[in-house]
């Protein structure tokens, strides 16, 4: 294919990603997380009745009537909107089904990491940057949250991907869209564009950057605010939870000083939700960030910057398991894809740069991939697990079927070790490309 055009070697790639995707989504309500489903149920309902009026599943979760007596879901406006097409084309009148959603995470997701490499391509070569994407569609919550159900992940992951490819590519106003579909899904995310624009314009001097980050993602929050006032009566950007908005504005509510300490912890080590323990790359990238920032373009930068202002958000707010019913760390996502650009630099400077750490980073990712691979072929969180009391990879193999769990072993082992063996001969390349 290296005399095809590259649009065409995209677009496999991703129709390639959409098949294994759907292939591995969750097509059971029974084991669906009732987030998803209420989605599910909004999306199904707008498409084939042009209204929010759910009186029919008041007794599902996350549905409930209004002070007027309106029954609706309490879920954000990007997902009930952007799974909605799916449903108009493949839904019927009889009543809401999984398929549609499933097929929706999985096309948003998809065209998430097809456009997360076209980022990473303007800092390294093609091959690292097709890599580096690989390793965080299947060894990452992407495949078994994002690519599974109609969360809100894929598609922020693919507007903050947008955002970061206009900020790449000088494209101020491609970039405030793309942080504007990101704020539809997930009001919190509105932290990314404000530090981004602010931080961005300062650091060059341009207000142009300020303006077309602004504007643009103030049209995506236009929409948040337009459904929010149709569907709950309210102008307010988070609709159906309030309770976030008492935590930010109130102080006393907050998890500040109660949940956020815990939060943070376990979002890095419990054994359910830890980053380190489910995406242990991480640990051979994160002593490589100190070399990756000295040659990072500013955007590269402040990106990885918002992330983490984006994760303290989200902490801050909300509990960090996520619910049950899926397998891996879902609300580090978007600050995963905002800090992609500086780890792969991070690895192209550090980690690449010896045998010995290219090695144990090909045996972690390799790890990283099996574990959410075992996931992916059936595996949900029951409810009521802790999160440190609950090693979700073992759960995943008990819960998958021995033949799928011995063939899931035996292929990863193999590919980790033609990897390792490649990881071995390959010379280290210190080189980074100009940024665009």
């Amino acid at each position: 294919m290296s005399n095809h055009p590259r649009w065409l070697k995209l677009s496999l790639t991703g129709l390639l990603l959409f098949v294994v995707y759907l292939a591995t989504a969750g097509l059971s309500a029974d084991h669906q997380n009732v987030d998803t489903q209420a989605a599910g149920i909004a999306a199904w309902r707008l498409a084939t009745h042009g209204d929010a009026n759910l009186e029919a599943f008041e007794d599902f979760a996350w549905i409930d009537p209004l002070a007027d007596g309106r029954v609706v879901a309490n879920r954000y406006a990007g997902v009930v909107l952007s799974t909605a097409p799916f449903y108009l084309v493949l839904g019927t009148d009889a009543g809401p089904t999984v398929f549609p959603g499933a097929v929706a995470a999985a096309f948003w997701t998809s065209l998430a990491m097809i456009v997360l490499f076209l980022v990473l391509d303007q800092l390294v070569p093609s091959r690292t940057a097709a890599l580096a994407v690989g390793l965080v569609a299947f060894g990452t919550a992407t495949w078994t949250a994002s690519a599974d159900q109609p969360w809100t992940h894929g598609p922020a992951q693919l507007g903050i991907a947008v955002g970061m490819l206009g900020l790449a590519t000088r494209r101020w106003w491609i970039s405030g869209l793309g942080f504007g579909f990101s704020i539809a899904h997930r009001a919190q995310l509105a932290v990314i564009p404000l530090i981004v624009g602010l931080t961005e314009g300062w650091r060059q001097r341009n207000f142009r950057i300020v303006l077309g980050v602004g504007v643009g993602s103030a049209v995506g929050l236009a929409v948040l605010l337009a459904y929010n006032r149709w569907v709950f009566g309210s102008w307010s950007p988070f609709g159906g939870y309030q309770a976030y908005a008492t935590r930010i504005t109130d102080p006393g509510e907050s998890q500040v000083f109660t949940g956020f300490p815990e939060a943070l912890l376990g979002t890095l080590v419990s054994p359910q939700r830890g980053v380190f323990v489910l995406m242990p790359f991480l640990l051979l990238l994160i002593p490589g960030v100190v070399a990756g920032w000295r040659v990072a373009p500013s955007w590269a930068q402040t990106c990885a910057l918002a992330g983490i202002g984006a994760l303290v958000i989200q902490l801050w707010v909300n509990y960090f398991t996520g619910g049950f019913f899926f397998y891996g760390s879902r609300l580090t996502l978007e600050t995963l894809t905002l800090c992609a650009p500086l780890l792969v630099l991070a690895w192209q400077q550090w980690t690449s740069q010896t045998r010995l750490r290219r090695v144990v980073f090909v045996v972690l990712a390799g790890y990283s991939v099996g574990s959410h691979a075992l996931a992916a072929i059936g595996y949900w969180t029951p409810p009521g697990t802790g999160p440190w009391e609950t090693f979700m990879l073992l759960d995943a193999w008990y819960a998958a079927s021995l033949w799928r769990g011995v063939l899931t072993v035996v292929l990863v082992s193999a590919g980790v070790v033609y990897a390792v063996r490649l990881a071995w001969r390959e010379q280290p390349a210190s080189e980074v490309q100009q940024p665009v």
